[in-house]
This record gives C-alpha cells, structure tokens and sequence, in this order.
C-alpha cells in the first residue's frame, strides 16, 4: 500500500503548488524515474497473475500504480512499460483475457481522472508530442529565434531617427541635457536604449507596446522544453559515439571532464544520456559489455517468470522492473548516476535469481508447487 500512501500525497501536494517543476506541468510532482518504474513494475506484475482477484485491494493498487505513472511526466518509464507490457502479451499469451480486463480497468479510471483534472490531459499530450517534435527539425528553437530576430529590428528605427539629433533631447527634458555630448556617435544607438528604459519604470504598458515580442502561450513554453529535452537527449547519443569512436579503447577516463556540448555542460565529469556510451566514456569497452552481459541473464529469467503461470506477484514485478530498466538507462545513465536504480535492480535481481534456479526446474519436472494446487487447471 505504499504506492497508494505516494499517491494520496501526491493529490495533496497538487493543490498545493508543491510541484517538481513548473515548466512540465502544476501536476509533475515525483521527478525521480525509479518511483515510477517501481510502480509500472507492479502494475505489469499483477497483469495475468492467476492470485487477481476483483477486490478493493487489487483494483485500488492497480489504479494507484498507473496514477503514479501518468503524474511522473516520464517519458523513459512510459515507453519502457509499453514494451515490457507487449513482452508479457507475447510469452503469456495464454492469459491476454485477463491481462486485457486489467489494463481496461484501470485505463478507464485513469482516464477519467486526466480529463476531470483541468489541464492534465492537455499537459500529458505535450509530454507526448514533445517526443516527437525533433522529426520537424527545429520546434524547440522557433521560441528563442524571434527573440534573437526582434532586437535588430528595434534598433533600426532608432538609427532612422538619429540623424535630427534635435528631435531626441526635446523627448527627454532633463536627461538629454547631459547626453547629447555623447551621442554624437549616432552608430551607437545609445538614445534608443534610453527612452526604452525610462518607458518600462513610470508605465507597466510597455511590454504591450513592444510590437515584435508576443508573450507565449503557457502550453507553448511547456512544448519547447519537450521539444529542447528530446532534441538534448539525441544530441547526447550523436555527441558521445563521436567521443567513444575517438577513443574506443580507453575512452576518457572516469574523471574526466563534461565533454563541450553535451547537453549536461555544468556537469563536473562526462555525464552522457546515456549508460552505456557514458560507461564506455569513463572506463572502456569492458564496462557496457559487461551492463549488457548482465541485463540479458536477468532479462531471460525475468521473461520466465512472466511466462509461468505459478510466478507469484513480488516475482512478477521483480522480473517487469529487470525489463523495465534496459530501455530507461538508454536515455540517462541510472546506475551511475544514482543510488536509487541500482539498488532497486539489484534487489530485484537477487529476488529473481533463487527463484529461477529452484522455481523453474521444480516447474519443469513436476509442474507447479504443492502450495498452489488450483493452477494445474491454468
């Protein structure tokens, strides 16, 4: 029931503005990616498990955990749970009836709290479509260019006007007394600048006077910082295989300094979006040959657990979060970087491995435990 107590807290903090970061949305309350990934976990542990049963208890977590999911506003987690979803459909196909009564449920619910909440369906689609923004090119940049664009243009009708240098200090009674010995250099534009400034103090309807600076929609700056996050992460992959192919057999070393444009640049060493080109980076091609060698052991257990029928739920979403962390670390470096995601992984890891080499072999040539009699029938 901890998830549930996460969840209850999270729709007390939404009300009260304790938000992670305004520039996603006034619901992204837990920017941490291991919270919800432990909870897609659990949600794809109890798909097909043959203990559901249509109880307050099951459903009630069922609902929290993909609450969970949706307000974590993390892009990695969700596509990480749509292919570890689609896994458990193939190697449990034998259950889809099951599995699709409880992905119905609890979307349905789901999506009836995204649509009541003002705002929250309009702020999940952004993070959607902010994945998909980079395939136009520049869709994160277009905010900042007329930015760059309005200030010559605001200097131009200024150098127009500087030649009747008469006309600037009639403007300006007392300060042009003291300016027009220095604006004799008429290429400075210094009278453009002051009659600007002087405007913005006694009269707050300056900004609207500025012809050339529309002010941006709120969910047009939550887009861009989709769009600019997507676009960082990718530049990271392009940046650092360039990096890696430079220095394939010793990379940088592992206190390195952050490489010049990546997207981390106040990160004090090499800090790629990425595991495995940060590992390789840092210590060498051992190192993500070794990540990969570990996560297709446990991924193969973890694929037979969700097959098994007699798999109980801890061991279910053991192997779903073994799955679910390949595709996440494809986007930051996890196990580096935090103390969260390798913890959790390697929990996860040793709950799989005694029930790999005991459960599967006493499944194989006994089938299931004494203790659960009923699944014989499944």
């Amino acid at each position: 029931m901890a998830l549930t107590g996460l969840l209850v807290a999270a729709a007390v903090a939404i009300p009260l503005g304790e938000i992670a970061d305004e520039r996603l949305s006034a619901y992204f309350v837990y920017y941490d990616s291991a919270l919800p990934a432990i909870a897609a976990a659990v949600f794809i542990g109890m798909l097909g498990y043959t203990g559901w049963r249509w109880d307050w208890q099951h459903m009630v977590v069922a609902v929290a955990a993909s609450l969970l999911i949706v307000i974590s506003f993390r892009r990695s987690v969700w596509l990480a749970a749509l292919i570890v979803v689609i896994a458990a459909f193939v190697v449990a196909w034998s259950r889809w009836g099951r599995m699709v009564q409880q992905l119905a449920f609890a979307g349905l619910v789901v999506a009836a709290v995204v649509f009541a909440a003002p705002g929250l369906a309009a702020d999940v689609g952004l993070r959607s479509a902010g994945s998909f923004e980079l395939g136009s090119g520049a869709a994160a940049p277009t905010s900042a260019a007329p930015a760059a664009s309005e200030p010559p243009a605001a200097s131009e009708p200024p150098a127009t006007s500087a030649p009747p240098a008469s006309s600037a200090p009639a403007t300006s009674a007392a300060p042009a007394t003291s300016r027009p010995a220095v604006t004799g250099e008429p290429a400075v534009s210094s009278g453009a600048p002051q009659p600007s400034e002087q405007q913005p103090s006694p009269e707050p309807t300056s900004p609207p006077a500025e012809p050339g600076t529309p002010t941006p929609a709120p969910g047009q700056a939550s887009a861009d910082h989709q769009a600019a996050s997507t676009s960082g992460h990718l530049g990271d992959l392009k940046i650092g295989w360039e990096h890696v192919r430079a220095n394939f057999w010793t990379g940088v070393g592992p206190l390195a300094p952050q490489i010049s444009g990546l997207a981390a640049h106040q990160a004090e060493r090499v800090y790629v979006h990425n595991q495995l080109l940060q590992d390789w980076l840092r210590y060498g091609p051992a190192a993500p040959v070794l990540v990969v060698l570990f996560f297709m052991v446990v991924g193969l257990m973890a694929l037979a657990r969700l097959r098994n029928s007699a798999s109980d739920v801890v061991a279910r979403a053991a192997a779903a979060f073994c799955l679910i962390a390949p595709p996440c670390l494809m986007t930051a470096p996890f196990l580096s970087e935090t103390s969260r995601w390798p913890l959790v992984t390697g929990i996860a890891a040793g709950i799989l491995v005694p029930v790999f080499l005991s459960g599967d072999r006493h499944d194989r040539r006994t089938g299931p435990p004494p203790s659960m009699p009923s699944e014989t029938a499944s």
